[in-house]
């Protein structure tokens, strides 16, 4: 980044943030955009450029009698100026997860996580504590406490049986949605055995995009599971997704992140829909349960509609009985 500094003068200017190369940087860089140079300052910062010296003793000179020809409002000017001259603090590094000691998750239950390639067990309050948005990690995999072993995991993946229902979230909204299927998952294990989440980044600041879930089905011919898993899904901070519907995917799992949603939903074999009664249907529903008609309770104002593709040379969902 600086070819025109020499090594040991840089190496000077490294030692005196305690080898932080991100501060040491941010500085040098700052003081090139304030006309300094990055040379310069490097010269001035090792000792060993006598120019760069005078050179900055002069504009000092020059600086301090424009000052005193000016009035206080210039003065002050002068002092925001400063101020917005300074350098920056260098952001915040991503995190990378790392195993826990064994003899702190003592008595408690843990669950199989697994972070790009790294199997880990983690405690429910350690995986709470997590925030995808401060990791370095693109890929989260979690698996339900009733999974024990690290083969037994893997197995879940592979396994041809079943399949994933898939749905996208923005990515500003990791971190809530995290929470969201982190308590339902291991509580109730309303996504089945395995959710798993993918990102080129789960940083806000480097990708303004969204993430991908996934959620395990066994069983892809049980459709009483794969309506109750799909719409857990669909159910996940509602207001977040940009579409009313999720997709499954038949097979063992396979990250395929580049795949766009077009592609994805001509690669699915169902769709379900998250659908509102209408005010006839409810009053019907309500009629059926006994209710009289000024006091409805309809738990099923949101319903959930399956659909499988039909494959005739273009993409059509046909309706799956209930």
């Amino acid at each position: 980044m600086f070819p025109e500094a020499d090594v040991a003068s840089l190496q000077a200017i490294l030692s005196m943030f305690d080898g932080d190369v991100a501060q040491a940087t941010n500085l040098l860089l700052g003081e090139a955009a304030a006309g300094g140079g990055a040379a310069a300052l490097v010269g001035a910062g090792a000792g060993g450029n006598d120019e760069a010296e005078e050179e900055e003793e002069d504009e000092a000179e020059a600086e301090e009698e424009a000052d005193d020809d000016d009035d206080d409002d210039d003065d002050d000017d002068g002092e925001d100026e400063d101020e917005e001259e300074e350098v920056a603090p260098p952001p915040k590094r991503l995190k990378v997860v790392e195993a826990s000691d064994p003899a702190a998750q003592a008595g408690s239950k843990v669950s199989i996580a697994r972070f790009d390639g790294q199997l880990l067990t983690k405690t429910h309050l350690e995986l709470l504590n997590l925030m995808p948005s401060k990791l370095s990690h693109t890929t989260i995999t979690l698996w339900s406490e009733d999974i024990k072993s690290q083969p037994a995991a893997l197995a879940q993946l592979a396994s041809e049986s079943g399949g994933w229902w898939v749905c996208h979230f923005p990515t500003s909204e990791v971190d809530h949605v995290w929470r969201l299927l982190l308590n339902s998952h291991l509580k109730s294990k309303a996504f089945g055995p395995v959710v798993h989440l993918s990102s080129s980044s789960f940083a806000p600041a480097g990708n303004s995009g969204e993430f991908e879930v996934r959620a395990l089905v066994r069983d892809a011919d049980d459709v009483h599971d794969l309506k109750r898993i799909g719409a857990s899904l669909l159910s996940v901070a509602p207001a977040s997704t940009t579409r009313a519907h999720v997709l499954f995917l038949r097979g063992g799992f396979k990250e395929d992140r580049a795949t766009s949603k077009t592609k994805l939903e001509e690669k699915s074999e169902y769709k379900l829909v998250r659908e509102k009664r209408s005010d006839k249907e409810r009053e019907a529903v309500a009629t059926s349960l006994g209710k009289r008609p000024g006091h409805l309770f309809d738990p099923d104002r949101v319903i959930y509609q399956l659909f499988t593709i039909e494959k005739s040379g273009s993409v059509n969902w046909v309706k799956v009985p209930a």
